[in-house]
């Protein structure tokens, strides 16, 4: 017997990711949570916290963003004057408050 969680993950688009966002529970084909960041050359960045599926994360996380060197050192109160993406995927209840989440929180394949 298979079990599902629904789990809740905070859910914005730019403007709106100010880190009040409202938490939502996910479909059951998107159990976990996606934090997409877009920087571009003069500071400004975009950001984006959704849901997401295992393919999802397995592109956009550990194939894409898990080994980026400028990915793994972010953090949130820099500005960085280069262009770049990168998606952060965790799993557990809101993990994706915070725009980097937890390390132990991360998308494990």
């Amino acid at each position: 017997m298979l079990l599902y969680y629904l789990e809740s993950c905070h859910i914005c688009l730019d403007p709106f990711c100010d880190g009040l966002e409202p938490s939502q529970l996910c479909p059951l084909d998107q159990p976990y949570c996606l934090n997409s960041v877009s920087n571009e050359v003069n500071g400004k960045r975009h950001i984006a916290k959704t849901c997401a599926t295992a393919t999802e994360c397995v592109q956009l996380w550990v194939n894409e963003t898990a080994r980026d060197p400028r990915c793994q050192n972010f953090h949130e109160g820099s500005v960085y004057l280069q262009s770049f993406s990168c998606h952060y995927c965790c799993q557990g209840e809101n993990c994706n408050a915070q725009l980097v989440p937890l390390e132990a929180t991360l998308f494990k394949p």
